[in-house]
């Protein structure tokens, strides 16, 4: 005998709205949950954030010490350095005395004489180039009777001016000649050459095809390596001159300088070097006593 299957009873509209009220706190609790945790990860973000910067800013600190250090340790030692501030830029406010003196031009020959004690200290301008520039009466006369005066004197002020720097161009223009007779016979039919002569002109630039002389590209290579500018540096400086010569050229211009000529010196250099017996030597001077029939000691 077979048994019939139940069926389940439908649930009722009032059970229905009960589980979906029930599901509805149950998304409103879980929205709250959310909203929680967002608010939570974002205040997490932030002090993240802070931290990081805070991090970041000691980091730049750290930099700047390091960077300080290594100027103490491998720079000159006269340097003024403020413990207060660890920035660079103030070299001016470091260097500046307002008690000391204004020096006084002084055209001495022998620049290891001792300095004179007292009064304005004096710099050598013997090195420098000299412009005379006279200024005379036109027509002196006596304010008191109207004679004519004669030169007694001549009383001489240096004074030390600064040529800013300039960029020159220079136009070369080779003259080339020809022979006309023979120019003529030539185009006549004649067995004759054409004879055409080029005025002889040196080699203008250190790199072939290059309109940089040797003394731009030394200007180059001084600025770099000698006064530590970075070539974005020397880039604007050459703007302001009036010339856009882009970094990249002046590196092509120091790498090939270095290929063509400056590898030949660097050579010979080395080679001269190992020719002598000593490759290093210390001068520095140490006291040591010879044993004699009487302790003397001496400066080796």
């Amino acid at each position: 005998m077979k048994k019939r299957a139940s069926k389940t009873a439908s649930p009722t509209p009032e059970e229905q709205i009960a589980v979906l009220r029930a599901q509805l706190e149950s998304l409103a609790r879980d929205n709250e949950r959310l909203a929680a945790d967002n608010a939570r990860l974002a205040a997490e973000a932030a002090e993240g954030a802070s931290r990081m910067a805070a991090l970041e800013a000691k980091m730049a600190r750290l930099v700047e010490q390091i960077k300080l250090a290594n100027m103490r340790f491998f720079g000159s030692r006269s340097e003024k350095v403020v413990p207060e501030q660890l920035s660079l830029f103030n070299g001016v406010e470091a260097a500046a005395d307002p008690a000391a003196a204004e020096p006084a031009v002084d055209a001495a020959t022998a620049p290891s004489r001792p300095r004179r004690r007292g009064g304005r200290r004096r710099i050598d301008t013997s090195r420098l180039e000299r412009v005379v520039v006279e200024h005379v009466a036109d027509r002196p006369e006596c304010p008191h009777c109207g004679e004519a005066m004669s030169e007694m004197k001549v009383e001489v002020t240096e004074v030390v001016r600064l040529v800013p720097a300039h960029l020159v161009v220079e136009e070369h223009r080779r003259h080339v000649y020809r022979c006309r007779a023979c120019c003529d016979a030539n185009a006549a039919g004649a067995d004759v050459k054409s004879q055409i002569v080029r005025a002889p002109m040196p080699a203008l630039t250190p790199i072939p095809g290059s309109f940089a002389t040797a003394s731009l590209v030394a200007g180059v290579i001084n600025s770099k390596y000698a006064h530590s500018n970075p070539l974005y540096r020397i880039e604007d400086e050459f703007r302001c001159l009036g010339a856009e010569i882009s970094r990249q050229t002046m590196a092509n211009w120091v790498m090939n300088v270095h290929a063509r000529w400056l590898s030949k010196v660097h050579t010979r250099m080395r080679e001269k070097l190992l020719e002598g017996r000593y490759i290093h030597a210390d001068d520095y001077s140490n006291r040591h006593v010879i044993a004699t029939t009487t302790a003397c000691a001496q400066t080796a």
